[in-house]
């Protein structure tokens, strides 16, 4: 079990994951095709970000629920997170030349706000691995 220093930041960070999540997947599932007009993208790339970002959102959930939080599940949330944002950036570059104003835009925002996600998490892990009180080995 690791000790972390600020577990109330942790909690509002993975809530706030779970939250931007849950909104954006499912607004994707429900408005996709009308979102697709809206951002210039296409509805199949709206219902894999939705389907994504909704298991993203599921998996921040149980982590903020647990007391204490599971140091692998937080791991993998922290990878899944930077893998996004990479896959995030691929989208960006690929659509780039295709998409409206507003759908480059929200790719960017997606980017940003995962990636800025995934530091924060993964600030809280590297404090906690770090801790004096924490076993090490």
């Amino acid at each position: 079990m690791l000790r972390f220093d600020n577990v109330p930041t942790l909690n509002k960070l993975l809530w706030l994951d779970a939250f931007l999540g849950s909104t954006t997947g499912i607004m994707g599932l429900v408005f996709s095709t009308p979102l697709a007009g809206l951002l210039g993208l296409s509805t199949t790339l709206i219902l894999l970000i939705a389907a994504v970002t909704l298991l993203y959102a599921v998996l921040a959930g149980a982590l903020a629920r647990q007391q204490p939080v599971s140091m692998l599940w937080l791991r993998v949330l922290i990878i899944a997170n930077g893998l996004w944002t990479g896959v995030s950036l691929y989208l960006l570059i690929a659509y780039y030349p295709t998409a409206i104003k507003l759908g480059v835009s929200f790719l960017l925002a997606q980017l940003v706000v995962v990636g800025v996600l995934a530091y924060a998490e993964g600030r809280h892990l590297m404090v906690a691995t770090n801790h004096p009180l924490n076993e090490q080995g």
